[in-house]
Parts: C-alpha cells; sequence; structure tokens
C-alpha cells in the first residue's frame, strides 16, 4: 500500500505504479489478484485495528512518465 487517503467518510488504499514506457504494459496491468488480495487484507486489519466505522476503497494508480509528460490514472477496484 503506497497511499492511505480519506474523502469524503470512504478511506482509500492505493497502489502506486509508475513506468516511463507502455512496452511491457500499463502500470496497472501489474497489480493481480494476489497484490489486491494483500491489500485488502492490510485495508481490513488497519480498519479493524483503528475501530473505525467507514466505507474502504481499494484503487490503483498508474503512472505514465515520458519525458516532461505525465499521464496519471485512478483506477478503483471492486
Amino acid at each position: 500500500v503506497d497511499i492511505v487517503a480519506k474523502k469524503n467518510n470512504i478511506i482509500f488504499f492505493c497502489e502506486v505504479k509508475t513506468r516511463k514506457t507502455n512496452t511491457f504494459g500499463e502500470g496497472w496491468e501489474s497489480v493481480g489478484k494476489l497484490k489486491l488480495d494483500k491489500i485488502q487484507k492490510v485495508a481490513e486489519t488497519y480498519i479493524d485495528a483503528a475501530a473505525l466505522d467507514t466505507d474502504v476503497q481499494l484503487a490503483v494508480i498508474s503512472i505514465l512518465k515520458s519525458g516532461k509528460n505525465e499521464k496519471i490514472d485512478f483506477y478503483p477496484v471492486n
């Protein structure tokens, strides 16, 4: 988990993947089921330990950085 953020009573647990090119695919494509399962477990542990009553959203932030150009995409995970 790279970023934990809160907005509108939703806590987001985000994995960030950065690429210089998309030759080997977009960053988000490298986040598989195993990684998402680990993020889900971290989120559940955090919410339980803090005794929070809030919604949780997993997400992947994919960054393509080419020279001075950047493309940032946010992919919520259901």
